[in-house]
């Protein structure tokens, strides 16, 4: 079942008090939208898929129409989720300033559970001022807000940065308390992208430190990992023992799946190309193993079976609020 940002707050209280965290996958298509809510309902995890510009660039086609793009993922995810019963919440991914009408229509349209505002990239006065005016239009809407203070190395989508910038506490601090974000993106070191989580110098203490800041202040923000992909399950855990509720994965669905398509057609390459030393005109191709629903589904099982043991490094596996 697709659910609000009302329903999510409470899922997000839910994963504080219980200590996990929900897999919050970007797609940009139907079928890693199906493996992941499918492996959801199968584990009894509630999730967040990740709605991005280029996503919705690619959902529109030629026309590279984002407005149409949002319309076509949001109501495809919500299409899906609405035959399970564990809840499915939707994120705009990585929202940067000079595309924050693109933001707000789809706010006014409550086309998704919750944003993320990026401004990470401006001064922090700039982007307190910023991520403050998309807050007070998204809780109109009982929509909640993510924001990101420091800067993530890699590119992702729209976004890049040559280089990691860890977040200071105080300034942190500073951040939820003007702006009222719901949930906090820190720089501890993860990378976009292709990464591997053994050298990753990432810096848990960090996100130790920023939890308990936020405690001693009573504010009520939870914290996000971006760049998870390339962590290690030891790294996973250790981020949600500090107090993250999101992870997000893109890069790793990616890559399940290419890896998906690329084993059947190594092992299925005859069934449209002629082997060696038969003539074209003799060739007949096989409809059965190239229809693409064939080698699509495969990839979506790929997905899905990652996805099943994300919810298990998570510990958010029979977590579901909305699925017993």
């Amino acid at each position: 079942m697709y659910i609000d940002g009302k329903q999510l707050k409470k899922v997000f209280e839910n994963a504080k008090k219980e200590k996990y965290g929900l897999v919050a996958a970007n797609f940009a298509g139907d079928v890693v939208a199906r493996g992941i809510i499918q492996a959801g309902d199968f584990s009894k995890a509630d999730m967040i898929v990740q709605i991005s510009m280029s996503s919705c660039k690619f959902a529109s086609g030629k026309k590279q129409d984002v407005y149409e793009g949002v319309r076509i993922l949001a109501g495809l995810a919500k299409s899906i989720a609405k035959q399970y019963e564990t809840g499915v919440a939707i994120n705009i991914d990585h929202c940067t300033p000079e595309h924050v009408d693109w933001l707000k229509f789809i706010i006014n349209a409550k086309l998704a559970s919750m944003v993320m505002i990026d401004a990470s990239a401006e001064p922090i006065e700039d982007n307190i001022k910023v991520t403050k005016e998309i807050v007070e239009l998204a809780h109109q809407n009982d929509i909640l807000v993510e924001a990101e203070l420091g800067r993530i190395k890699g590119s992702e989508d729209e976004v890049s940065s040559k280089e990691s910038v860890y977040t200071d506490v105080d300034e942190a601090v500073r951040f939820v308390k003007e702006t009222g974000v719901d949930l906090f993106a820190p720089g501890i070191g993860t990378n976009h992208g292709v990464t591997k989580g053994e050298k990753i110098e990432l810096n848990i203490d960090l996100l130790n430190e920023l939890a308990a800041a936020f405690k001693e202040n009573n504010l009520d923000v939870g914290l996000v990992i971006h760049g998870a992909s390339g962590l290690t399950p030891k790294q996973q855990k250790q981020c949600v023992m500090a107090g993250a509720v999101k992870l997000n994965k893109d890069t790793r669905f990616q890559m399940e799946f290419a890896k998906a398509v690329y084993q059947y057609w190594k092992q299925n390459e005859d069934a449209i190309a002629p082997p060696e030393g038969v003539d074209e005109a003799d060739f007949m191709p096989d409809k059965d193993r190239f229809d693409y629903r064939r080698w699509l589904r495969i990839a979506e099982e790929y997905v899905e079976t990652a996805a099943i043991k994300l919810f298990d490094i998570m510990q958010c596996r029979n977590k579901s609020l909305f699925k017993k």
